[in-house]
């Protein structure tokens, strides 16, 4: 399924922005990383039942998987939107 090595998987909730007024929440996701640092797939509502189906699918029979706490979450990009007060004379400039 894939031409590169998958060598990073996550597990657990995504959240991505699908515009500037829509966001995607994805509670039971898989996010699998190549071997240079890129994006190679997302899979939603993942199941228990489907979970090992879908890891093969994207041979990541050497990746290391990342189980995400119900507390934690990804946004795929892995852009940091964390801001200080001090910045926000600057927001969207």
């Amino acid at each position: 399924m894939t031409s590169t090595t998958i060598s990073l998987v996550f597990h657990g909730t995504l959240i991505h922005s699908l515009s500037l007024t829509k966001l995607e929440i994805i509670l039971s996701a898989l996010l699998g990383i190549d071997e240079f640092g890129k994006i190679a797939f997302v899979e939603k509502n993942l199941t228990d039942q489907n979970a090992n189906s879908i890891l093969n699918k994207w041979e990541t029979a050497g990746a290391k998987i990342v189980r995400l706490s119900k507390r934690q979450f990804l946004i795929p990009g892995f852009v940091d939107t964390h801001t200080h007060a001090p910045q926000y004379p600057n927001a969207g400039t």
